[in-house]
């Protein structure tokens, strides 16, 4: 028998191992929060992985300057390239590996429902115009129905790709029956992508090939006379979709992430939009494509500014515009053609209602709220102070008008710039009006009548735009990157107030993500 000192002391030796075991299992994640509480890691909100791969219109998504702006808002933005491993992509969303995937429309169909189609579909990145083709390559066909009356013509192409999508979507169009058997494996030559099915077509080894920019304009310029372009998606629309998904349970926990990350693609996208060389050696650089032949594979990739997202895809309240819904006529059109060719013997989507995939809620409230600002918290700033990026001459015409303020006469003195008291107040009331549209930029117009010297009658326009302008500024706090004023002098008569020839006009704009 143990005695009490022995049991005792037994005691006191576990609860000592037990503790410094404790010790030894907690030590490492103390250390880890150390070293975030010492760092600028304590200011993280977060990685964000998507997956991806080399096409270039995904170039903007996978951008140095969306990630720079991700930082800026504390999350760390990464892509994870998977070489068009649909399969794997989706796998990968579905347990967490990564919170966002781009996709075309029917790789997502084919592969998601796997996994139980783990992601919404929040935006539409893009489509091709042109990005794709079928070429003939032995001067055997010159057309579809060539390819119809030779069922032993070789096709490259790649699998589980945009290029057998359009294979499948010409065969079930134009009825090319031994395209449409999938047990007839003879004209069928599979390859690793694009450029490998370029070379074959460039040797001859096969009669046509499917492949995408810059592999098609490369075959067609090398060889003029003997590659002939059947059919390119130039000539198709809202058939080869991309898309942005995001996963189901990281949107519904993370959505001010989610909202982040789609205010600063949209902002990525109006930055390129506006620096053409810019975007061309970004978009050269992440495709691995030659500087040579960037430009016509740009001109392939459809991308869908924030506007055509909400007016043409998700079928939104957009002013001045009829909604459509594109995204959902995509997704109808692209179930039909994989049932019809035998990838499916029924829509693979629950119920086949495709708004189960589709998310419209984040692309709605950035355009309701803006890009540029996101939401303004009413209660700590004044509206009309927001702050709103710098824009050059050029950035400022490209501007889309939401519309003229209505504005109550603002007087000068004949012949003056100068604003007079009753000037003033009306300006207090535009004020007090555009403070009710904070996501908006302002810009002043000054008219005068046609009569008179033109010169002089332009330069008193401007000169009484920018009287209100500075006004605004000075009074009200108006920032100098928000607000223009210009001068048309007698160049812009109004025929439906022709009493006011002379007259300062207020109008809202927007930029067009």
């Amino acid at each position: 028998m143990w005695n009490k000192s022995v049991i005792a002391g037994l005691a006191v030796a576990i609860v000592g191992s037990a503790a410094i075991l404790g010790w030894e299992a907690l030590r490492p994640r103390l250390e880890e929060q150390q070293r975030v509480n010492t760092s600028d890691a304590m200011n993280s909100k977060g990685t964000i992985l998507i997956g991806s791969d080399n096409f270039i219109g995904y170039y903007p998504v996978c951008s140095s300057h969306l990630r720079s702006l991700m930082q800026n808002e504390g999350y760390d933005v990464r892509c994870v390239d998977d070489a068009a491993d649909y399969g794997k992509r989706f796998d990968k969303l579905n347990r967490g590996e990564i919170q966002f995937a781009v996709s075309t429309v029917d790789a997502y169909l084919l592969n998601g429902g796997a996994t139980g189609f783990p992601g919404s579909i929040v935006a539409v990145i893009d489509q091709s115009q042109g990005a794709d083709a079928i070429l003939a390559c032995t001067g055997k066909a010159k057309n579809i129905d060539d390819l119809k009356r030779q069922p032993d013509l070789t096709v490259a192409y790649t699998p589980k790709s945009p290029s057998e999508y359009l294979l499948k979507t010409s065969a079930i169009d134009f009825d090319i029956p031994h395209w449409r058997d999938v047990t007839k494996k003879s004209w069928r030559v599979e390859v690793g992508g694009s450029s490998e099915a370029a070379k074959k077509c460039a040797s001859k080894a096969v009669d046509v090939a499917v492949l995408w920019e810059p592999d098609v304009t490369a075959l067609l310029r090398k060889f003029p006379n003997d590659v002939v372009k059947i059919l390119g998606t130039e000539n198709t629309a809202r058939l080869i979709v991309d898309v942005l998904i995001v996963r189901r349970e990281y949107a519904q926990d993370n959505p001010e992430a989610v909202q982040a990350l789609m205010r600063n693609y949209f902002k990525t996208l109006f930055y390129y939009r506006n620096d053409p060389a810019e975007a061309a050696a970004d978009a050269a650089a992440y495709g691995r494509i030659d500087s040579e032949a960037i430009g016509s594979a740009l001109k392939g990739v459809g991308w869908a500014t924030l506007e055509e997202n909400a007016a043409l895809w998700l079928g939104l309240s957009v002013a001045g515009s009829q909604p459509q819904h594109g995204l959902i006529e995509t997704i109808d059109r692209t179930n039909q053609i994989l049932v019809e060719y035998g990838d499916f013997t029924k829509s693979p989507l629950p119920n086949n209602d495709p708004r189960v995939i589709v998310w419209s809620g984040f692309v709605d409230e950035l355009y309701q709220h803006g890009v540029n600002n996101a939401v303004i918290d009413q209660k700590s700033a004044d509206s009309l102070s927001h702050e709103f990026p710098e824009l050059d001459e050029a950035a400022w015409t490209q501007l889309k008008e939401i519309g003229t303020l209505r504005v109550r006469p603002i007087m000068f003195q004949r012949g003056s710039g100068e604003l007079s008291v009753s000037a003033k107040e009306n300006i207090d009331r535009i004020a007090d009006v555009v403070r009710s549209y904070p996501n908006f930029r302002i810009l002043i117009e000054g008219h005068t009548s046609a009569r008179g010297d033109p010169a002089v009658n332009l330069e008193l326009s401007h000169e009484r735009a920018d009287a209100v302008t500075r006004y605004l500024m000075v009074t009200y706090g108006v920032r100098q990157n928000r607000i223009r004023a210009v001068g048309y002098g007698g160049t812009k008569p109004d025929k439906q107030h022709s009493e006011w020839p002379s007259r300062v006009v207020v109008k809202l704009v927007t930029e067009a993500y």
